[in-house]
Order: C-alpha cells, then sequence, then structure tokens
C-alpha cells in the first residue's frame, strides 16, 4: 500500500445481503463472509480491498474510504489545522492497525489508518 492513497472502503448498511448482491452483480466483487462483515474482493486485485458492514440497523447506511497514512495522529493533527473535524479517535486494532475518522472542511466523512508495524 502506498501512503495517502486509497488502502480500504466500507460499506455500512442493515441490508448486507441485498448489498453484496448488488455490488456482486453490478462490479463483479466478492465477498469473504463473516457474521458482520464481508470483506470485497475486487475484479482484477489479488487481496480485498474493501469491506460491507452490518450495521444492524444502529447507524443510517453509508459509503466511506480510507487512506493509508505513516501517522494518523500527525494526520488528524494537520486536517483539524485544515478545517477538518475528528469523528472517531485514532483506535489500534489487536493486530497493530491504527484508524480514525475524520469529516472534511465540507463535512464529508473519511477515514485513515496506518498498518500494522508501520
Amino acid at each position: 500500500m502506498n501512503d495517502n492513497s486509497v488502502g480500504w472502503f466500507e460499506v455500512g448498511t442493515d441490508r448486507p445481503e441485498d448489498a453484496r448482491s448488488f455490488y456482486g452483480e453490478l462490479f463483479g466483487w466478492t465477498f469473504a463472509n463473516g457474521p458482520k462483515y464481508s470483506e470485497v474482493t475486487t475484479p482484477g486485485v489479488p487481496h480485498p480491498t474493501g469491506g460491507i458492514a452490518d450495521t444492524g440497523g444502529e447507524f443510517p447506511a453509508y459509503a466511506i474510504f480510507y487512506v493509508v497514512v505513516r501517522d494518523v495522529a500527525a494526520t488528524l493533527a494537520r486536517a483539524e489545522s485544515l478545517g477538518g473535524k475528528i469523528v472517531t479517535p485514532p483506535a489500534t486494532s489487536p493486530d497493530g492497525l491504527v484508524s480514525a475518522r475524520l469529516e472534511d472542511s465540507t463535512g464529508s466523512l473519511f477515514g485513515v489508518f496506518s498498518p500494522p508495524g508501520a
């Protein structure tokens, strides 16, 4: 993955089976289904690059992209200086991935992450 490029996307819905059917038919995406999250593999890519999250109706439907960064905290500080807002503070997964969600200066939601060991 290259720094500052889109490294992951996520679609959140309370109808994940419908979303899988829709995107599978439209774009030829394939899925590795889990109980609450399906990893998405797009044509021509040998590994998952996104996911479909089952919100269980707890959140409105959404689609979001995540940008790979070297330093999540530094990126959040820079985003705030440019008029962005932190929506979800940095969190570290058990494998060491660090991620956060932000709003850009226009109110659009996006995320950033640093892979484990970055």
